[in-house]
């Protein structure tokens, strides 16, 4: 015979509201099973003896009454299934009881991730895979089902996240990963619309912040002599500031059939948008590129060497390397900033964000900067002006000290 029993679950606590959510547990043949009755609680206003809300709670009779009609069908349930199956499980048990199983999160996720995966860049891949596997470490259930992910459910995980020190971009984006797999389920028919929590569960944004060279930064930077090891990473960094602010893996695996020589041009397919994009450089950009030309080069050849040549790389092998050697470049760059005391530490990075400011500063328009860098909304690109104007504000406050 199956026992039933109402309890609070403290386990679930949430930590900021202090309630945890009550649920009917079923055992049988010493296996368990819950199911939420989607009610949260203070424990205070639990009495686990007689299990039901106590009276100093003010909707206790409302509550308690409610509470007692479900362990009453949950009974009836049990008793009905049991008789006719002698040996059904706790799980067909909850399935009898509240229906059809409910679809699972993870379960889903990791199924469409794997489908999904042909489509992303390695970075887009490993990244969903990380922020799935990050709730599901919160969670601590491999069976949880899409209608747990309350909006309750998700301040618990936005309280956990920040707890464990993420910040709120990062604990965003976890979010919107989590979004995209609510999109999913109910673009596919597999949820329906009414469990979508984020109806109501805004995701917070936070501001970034944008780390770039001045002009007098990024000219102590031209004066800069690297030694023979910086020399790769000193010139990598310099091509991209004068180059769109080309990102590491674009400058990493460029190749000569990537330069149009006549035009003076940067054309290639862009790994994080997968979009051909094609652009003129300057001839600061150019003299970098013919230091790395060599006799009898060929067209297939990588221009700065960091990849070997007539090798044939495949997409997890150069998804590695290019991790590997933009750390080895980070380490060589971070190295010559403190050289030249800087108050941040260099990155590859920067040069995309010096670009875009220089080239503000230089006067061009917003729209041909948004096209140059190849931003999908030009929404991108006006951050780099607002950096341009709390710039000008701030000469504006300093010169009339």
């Amino acid at each position: 015979m199956a026992s039933i029993k109402l309890l609070l679950r403290e386990d679930k606590v949430n930590k900021k509201t202090g309630e945890a959510p009550i649920y009917i547990r079923i055992i049988k043949d010493r296996k368990t099973k819950f199911f939420s009755l989607g009610i949260r609680l203070n424990p205070k206003y639990w009495n686990k003896n007689t299990q039901k809300v106590r009276k100093s709670y003010k909707n206790s009779a409302r509550l308690n009454a409610f509470l007692s009609q479900k362990y009453s069908e949950t009974e009836t349930k049990v008793l009905e299934e049991t008789s006719k199956n002698r040996n059904i499980s706790t799980k067909e048990l909850k399935q009898a009881i509240i229906g059809k199983e409910p679809p699972k999160f993870f379960e889903f996720a990791y199924k469409r991730l794997k489908t999904l995966k042909p489509n992303l860049s390695q970075s887009a891949y490993r990244n969903y895979l990380q922020n799935i596997n990050k709730f599901s470490e919160f969670a601590k259930n491999p069976d949880l089902y899409f209608d747990d992910i309350t909006v309750s459910y998700l301040k618990d995980y936005e309280f956990y996240s920040k707890e464990k020190g993420n910040n709120d971009i990062t604990v965003g984006y976890s979010f919107k990963v989590i979004r995209v797999f609510f999109n999913h389920a109910i673009s596919e028919d597999f949820i329906p619309y009414n469990t979508y929590p984020f109806r109501k569960f805004k995701i917070k944004e936070g501001k970034s912040t944008k780390t770039y060279l001045n002009e007098k930064q990024f000219n102590s930077l031209l004066k800069y002599q690297p030694k023979k090891n910086e020399q790769v990473a000193y010139d990598m960094f310099i091509f991209s500031c004068y180059s769109a602010g080309l990102r590491f893996f674009d400058v990493f695996e460029l190749q000569w059939e990537h330069y149009i020589e006549q035009e003076e041009r940067i054309g290639k397919i862009i790994r994080k948008t997968q979009r051909y994009h094609q652009f003129k450089i300057p001839k600061q950009a150019i003299d970098i590129l013919e230091k790395y030309k060599t006799t009898g080069y060929k067209q297939d050849d990588y221009i700065f060497g960091l990849l070997e040549n007539e090798v044939k790389y495949g997409k997890e092998e150069l998804f590695k390397m290019k991790n590997k050697r933009n750390s080895t470049i980070n380490d060589k760059l971070k190295k010559i900033g403190k050289k030249l005391e800087f108050p941040f530490n260099l990155t590859f990075h920067i040069s995309r964000h010096t670009f875009a400011t220089l080239a503000l500063k230089l006067g061009m328009r917003m729209e041909y900067v948004s096209k140059i860098l190849d931003h999908s909304d030009i929404k991108i690109t006006q951050v780099y002006a607002k950096i341009i104007n709390e710039e000008l504000d701030k000469a504006m406050e300093n010169i009339f000290k």
